[in-house]
Formats: structure tokens, C-alpha cells, sequence
């Protein structure tokens, strides 16, 4: 069980995913210009995406997070999935659904503040993500967040008639205590 509360980044907030939160979800997979960035989209029943987030989430084990900006608007969501204890890694996934908020820097907090609690409060050793080629938006966020490109999966995702590659992109407990020291201490 993983025990957690509110994590507060810059200009985040991260809590626990609610019931509350799937039409949130919902609407954003819906939304074709959201969903063009996302492995999975357009036309999604919600059923679907409560499955997805797996809902209703154990409050007292929650691996899905609600995004808000400050304490008010919930803008997105971000989650630990695919987790292996054994050998002490998950797969990130997340979206920044408000489209107001993009580009702004809320989806790099959110990531900074939950790779905080994955290598602080849970002890992973390592966090890895997929992103899609033409998503530079999100690229560029998880860099700035400390993740290194690692490799390419060819043409694994067909949208618009052809294949796109996905970027594989992973980040390790001491690279981020390095880059979180950097962040803490700027200039030393």
C-alpha cells in the first residue's frame, strides 16, 4: 500500500484521482485536438476511461493523480502504471487536458513534484514514459523534468493513415537527486 496525501509542486497540485474526476477525463479524450497527443482518444466511452484510471481508486493506494493548478481547476491527470516492484520502476503517463494551460509550465511541475514522490516517498529507482515523435510540447516538459531520449519503438502507433514512432524516455533516482540539487541550489 502506498500511503500519500496532497503533493504540492510550484504551481501544482497533485491528489489523489476521484469518481469526481472521470468526466474531466472524459471530455479531454473526447476532445480531438487533446486527444491527437495521446496513444488512445476520440470517441471513448467512459466507461473506457474508468477502466483506464481503473476507478474507483484506493484512496489509501493511489497511483492516479489529479492535476490542479493552485487548489482550484483540475487541469489534467498523471499516473503510475505498469509498476514492478521487483525491480523498482513504473511507466509515467500524463496529460495536461486544459488546453489553457499549455505550454505554461504546469505539466513540467507536475512532473517534477510526482517524480518527487516516486523516488522520495515510494523508492523507486527508475521512471520511464512513452511519447509520441510530434509531441514536442511533451517532450521538451519531460526533459526539463530530467528525462533522457533512451531509444525509439519504429512505427508502433498508426494515426492519420501512417506510423509513428514512439520515443522511448526514462529518468533514474540519481539523475533526478542530481537535477532536484540543481534546482534546489540555482547557480551552485
Amino acid at each position: 500500500m502506498i500511503a500519500v496525501s496532497i503533493l504540492r509542486g510550484e504551481k501544482v497540485v497533485l491528489r489523489p484521482f476521484r469518481w469526481t474526476d472521470v468526466p474531466y477525463q472524459h471530455r479531454w479524450m473526447n476532445d480531438r485536438e487533446v486527444s491527437h497527443f495521446l496513444k488512445v482518444g476520440g470517441d471513448v466511452p467512459i466507461e473506457d476511461v474508468e477502466e483506464w484510471y481503473d476507478v474507483p481508486v484506493d484512496p489509501d493506494d493511489p497511483r492516479t493523480f489529479a492535476i490542479l493548478a493552485g487548489e482550484g481547476e483540475v487541469i489534467g491527470a498523471i499516473q503510475l502504471r505498469k509498476i514492478s516492484w521487483d525491480h523498482s520502476w513504473g511507466e509515467l503517463a500524463m496529460l495536461i487536458g486544459e488546453k489553457a494551460y499549455w505550454g505554461k509550465g504546469y505539466g513540467t511541475d507536475a512532473v517534477r513534484t510526482f517524480l518527487r514522490w516516486c523516488f522520495q516517498d515510494i523508492g523507486l529507482n527508475r521512471v520511464e514514459l512513452h511519447v509520441l515523435e510530434y509531441n514536442q510540447r511533451a517532450t521538451r516538459c519531460y526533459e526539463k523534468a530530467g528525462f533522457s531520449k533512451e531509444g525509439v519503438l519504429r512505427r508502433r502507433f498508426f494515426r492519420e493513415g501512417r506510423y509513428w514512432d514512439l520515443h522511448v524516455m526514462g529518468i533514474l533516482r540519481e539523475e533526478w537527486e542530481t537535477s532536484a540539487s540543481k534546482d534546489a541550489h540555482p547557480g551552485g
